[in-house]
């Protein structure tokens, strides 16, 4: 009898202590999947080389970006960075936009950090994506902020694929605000037919919403959990870094303390039926991106120096006096646009717009599902941007991606255009002087030429060469010359 309650008691205590988290717990063991680190963290990345966010920023391909030195690795870590000024007349910058080539569902991704770029008219963002035509993919901004505004987590959907957060779902344990004040719905919509702007929500804790100096200066790790169920974003930083994570044998179920972020997509469908009626799929699979983006559709129409920033209170003052406009799209009256194309400010771009990054991670439950391939994208028809659909769409059959300064605003972007009509290559020729037959077969003589048989060495043999027309009808070499 006595052994009977000490195993009844065991088993209550296991079944007590087997929730370890206030929220939502995924169930399985996380295995590593896929890494990027030191030397080799680019090795299996994509280099986009158009921005979607109409910013002045020129990405590069991976050539030109070590070339330029917008990437660099090391033994330990990898760089991420903004360049030089293109030069002569241009405003844009190089910089740099990576992604992983594979798309995973359901997965925890870890990315371990010791800078992040900063600065006035900066925007970089660790985030992530799915295919199709945006929002309808789901986009999360695990670490993103611009200029010198503080940082917040958002999803975006469209309507197909939309979701609206039960606010005491998400504020059940910890206060996470919607810091887009979109009452945590997260559909997208920029430019909406009618109604208001719809940013998408952003449930973001005091902990994961900081100054751009402040993550600088804060070395730590990201993390984001994606289950059929919810979505958590982590913040550690350096010094608490969890041991099970460093072992890579991670348990999120006990990271409680550093969830900055909560996506409680099933519970808010059960609280509230039809405010997120496909919790398993508000997102696709996903890509891991990272950008370092300059101006542009946020840190554009927000840019304002501030104290601290080089020249501030001159560039204040043209604000203020009108003597430039704050934009969505960068271009040459552009005021953010103007202050970084300075090239007096590469320096401040080099020291501070710059990712530091120790390791990016998936981790996978043996269980998670594998995403079918991508289907063949659409294409783009001419005069359009392949690139604005935020994924590269090939252009149609006949066009060609051009990128140039397509409306004179200092700003570059792809439009497909028609492919050039190859100009054909003219047939290789016989030059003045030499034998058309001397290959063995008849090579005519080039333009302007005569082919010309005579005893040309004077040594009894005849043979044919090239020779300037001068009205001289040519000999029509018919058959090969007979030697007499």
């Amino acid at each position: 009898m006595v052994r009977s309650s000490m195993l009844l008691s065991a088993v209550v205590l296991r079944l007590a202590s087997a929730k370890t988290s206030h929220f939502d717990e995924s169930t399985g063991e996380y295995n590593l999947a896929w890494s990027a680190e030191g030397k080799h963290f680019f090795d299996d990345m994509a280099f986009a080389d158009q921005t979607a966010t109409a910013g002045s920023a020129v990405y590069l391909q991976h050539d030109a970006a070590v070339n330029e030195g917008v990437i660099e690795t090391h033994d330990s870590h990898a760089i991420l960075r903004t360049g030089r000024r293109l030069g002569g007349s241009s405003l844009q910058r190089f910089s740099g936009k990576v992604q992983t080539k594979q798309r995973w569902t359901y997965f925890l991704a870890v990315m371990k950090f010791h800078h992040v770029p900063h600065g006035s008219g900066v925007w970089p963002a660790f985030w992530m994506n799915g295919p199709g035509r945006w929002p309808a993919g789901g986009e999360l901004d695990i670490l993103e902020y611009a200029n010198n505004e503080a940082s917040k987590i958002s999803l975006h959907t469209a309507e197909s694929n939309r979701c609206k957060l039960d606010s005491a779902e998400v504020n059940k344990f910890v206060s996470m605000p919607d810091r887009n004040e979109m009452d945590n719905d997260c559909v997208t919509d920029y430019h909406p037919a009618a109604g208001p702007i719809k940013l998408g929500c952003a449930p973001t804790h005091r902990n994961g919403h900081h100054t751009p100096g402040h993550w600088a200066s804060n070395p730590g790790t990201m993390a984001v959990e994606w289950t059929k169920d919810f979505v958590k974003v982590f913040y550690f930083p350096e010094a608490e870094t969890p041991k099970d994570l460093e072992a890579e044998a991670p348990e999120p179920n006990s990271w409680d303390k550093w969830v900055v972020s909560y996506f409680p997509f099933a519970a808010s469908e059960a609280n509230h039926p039809g405010s997120c009626p496909h919790p398993e799929s508000v997102l696709k699979s996903q890509q891991l991106i990272l950008n370092v983006e300059l101006c542009g559709d946020w840190a554009g129409y927000t840019w304002y120096p501030q104290s601290g920033d080089p020249d501030a209170d001159a560039w204040r003052a043209k604000v203020d006096g009108k003597q430039c406009t704050r934009n969505h799209n960068s271009g040459s009256g552009d005021c953010c646009t103007q202050y970084v194309g300075q090239s007096k400010l590469d320096k401040y771009f080099a020291d501070q717009a710059f990712f530091n990054i120790s390791y990016l991670k998936v981790f996978q439950q043996s269980n998670a599902p594998t995403p079918p391939p991508a289907p063949t994208p659409a294409c783009t028809l001419e005069s359009k941007d392949p690139w604005a659909s935020g994924a590269m769409r090939p252009c149609c059959s006949g066009l060609t991606p051009v990128v140039k300064d397509w409306d004179r605003d200092g700003r570059r972007y792809f439009k497909c255009t028609p492919a050039p009509t190859p100009v054909p290559t003219p047939p290789p020729c016989t030059g003045k002087g030499l034998d058309p037959w001397m290959s063995g077969s008849l090579l005519s003589c080039c333009s302007g030429l005569a082919s010309v048989v005579k005893d040309w060495d004077g040594d009894g043999r005849a043979y044919y060469k090239c020779m300037p027309s001068l009205g001289i009808a040519p000999v029509l070499a018919v058959a090969a010359p007979v030697m007499v």
